[in-house]
């Protein structure tokens, strides 16, 4: 999805529509202010009972402007359950399923 000005957009989808929501390699783009929004929009558009699966990579060298140390699992854990989290060289993998609301 798309920020503009600093207002995220809502993803074009309804509340809980998706039984998994899968985000490969974007999180680690999204800039730090924005990332506690961001989860929040996909916890927004996870069933509940559905699974987000997340995969980011780990860095690539000095001055790399991605965002690969933010804690994904203290965020996670206001919507989700953590079934997986693992950090296998080079990219971390969580899946979570998120609680019934």
């Amino acid at each position: 999805f798309h920020c503009e000005g600093g207002d995220r957009k809502k993803l074009p989808y309804k509340d809980a529509e998706f039984d998994l929501v899968v985000a490969c390699e974007v999180l680690a783009h999204v800039i730090a202010d924005e990332i506690e929004g961001t989860v929040a929009e996909l916890a927004r558009i996870t069933k509940g009972g559905g699974h987000l699966a997340i995969v980011t990579a780990a860095p690539f060298g000095d001055g790399a402007e991605h965002n690969f140390n933010y804690d994904y699992k203290a965020l996670l854990e206001k919507d989700f359950e953590i079934e997986y989290d693992e950090k296998p060289c080079p990219y971390r993998h969580i899946l979570c399923k998120r609680k019934v609301q």
